[in-house]
């Protein structure tokens, strides 16, 4: 995350071409999926013993009505290493010879991932709880602690665009005085 940060900062430029901006916002978006997961799941084993047992998570999440959250935490992570890599090697020959395999694949294997959890879902939820949930005050907590991670990470990348506002602020200042 802070290298992706320190790289948005770096740029020069936002005016890029639009398959960019999108690898860029699938990526800005990770964390956004991705604190939740790590707070129910670590931060709760850490802090309350509720191991991270894959039936109580996905009985909960299917429980919840989380099941398309899950998912959704799939596709920017996948779309957004997917284009990467195609940026990387677009201009090998290799790649350019294998680009229609690749493509499918890359669409054929998250497909396959989310008929698999689909399947489990209906499998895990009708199992009993390996573990009781955790108390009301443990999981507004949690909450609570999901929610500062994000305004801190709104909060750092509000801060990484104040400063390359500031930064073309005093290159253009310099520019025109001279």
């Amino acid at each position: 995350m802070v290298v992706a940060l320190v790289g948005l900062h770096q740029r020069h430029s936002l005016l890029l071409p639009p398959l960019e901006l999108m690898r860029i916002g699938f990526g800005l978006s990770i964390p956004l999926l991705l604190f939740g997961h790590v707070v129910s799941t670590r931060i709760a084993y850490s802090f309350y013993g509720q191991a991270a047992e894959y039936q109580r998570i996905v009985a909960n999440l299917s429980r919840g009505g989380n099941t398309g959250w899950q998912l959704a935490l799939l596709a920017p992570g996948w779309l957004h290493g997917c284009m990467g890599l195609n940026l990387a090697f677009r201009h090998r020959a290799w790649y350019q010879r294998w680009r229609p395999w690749l493509i499918g694949a890359a669409v054929a294997l998250p497909l396959f991932a989310a008929a698999g959890y689909w399947s489990m879902i209906g499998a895990v939820a009708s199992l009993p709880l390996p573990a009781p949930a955790p108390p009301r005050a443990a999981a507004d907590a949690l909450n609570g602690l999901r929610l500062e991670l994000l305004a801190g990470y709104f909060a750092m990348l509000a801060g990484v665009l104040a400063s390359r506002s500031w930064r073309d602020w005093r290159e253009w200042r310099t520019r025109r005085a001279r």
